[in-house]
């Protein structure tokens, strides 16, 4: 199993962060221009497509620069939280995905002093390869985070 932790101080405020990183629209932003990552036509909020019971809330192909087809997965959050008061939200995602035995992504968007602060925490089992998959999911997470940087300040 492989392990990985990213976290980034942001200056918006964890609410803002939380509705864009929660969407589509902003998964695509954060991603951009490495992966574009595909969904059923009218979706874009994932809180409405989240299904309690953890079932997988719908198949997206992940296409890199746009175009060339990398594989897909079955998105499943097994968890959702959004506590208003305590301005802490996120999602725990177990997905089946290709080129992965297994795949967790934890991510929190958390208020801060300085404003919020993301973390997302990864565990991975690939399928083959692993040296050179941990360094690419890790290059891959960098760059998002560093989208985020862009987005929020």
């Amino acid at each position: 199993m492989k392990r990985l932790e990213f976290r980034t101080e942001l200056r918006s405020d964890a609410q803002t962060v939380w509705n864009t990183v929660i969407t589509m629209n902003g998964i695509a932003e954060e991603m951009r221009p490495l992966v574009r990552m595909t969904a059923p036509e009218g979706v874009n909020d994932l809180r409405d497509t989240f299904n309690p019971d953890g079932s997988p809330m719908f198949t997206s192909r992940f296409l890199a620069f746009g175009k060339v087809p990398l594989g897909q997965t079955r998105l499943c959050f097994s968890e959702l939280s959004e506590e208003h008061t305590a301005r802490r939200f996120g999602f725990v995602e177990n997905s089946q995905m290709t080129g992965m035995r297994s795949w967790r992504h934890e991510r929190v968007v958390a208020a801060n002093e300085a404003g919020s602060e993301v973390t997302d925490r990864l565990a991975f089992e690939p399928l083959f390869a692993p040296g050179v998959a941990k360094l690419a999911v890790a290059r891959f997470f960098r760059h998002r985070h560093s989208r985020l940087k862009e987005m929020f300040g």
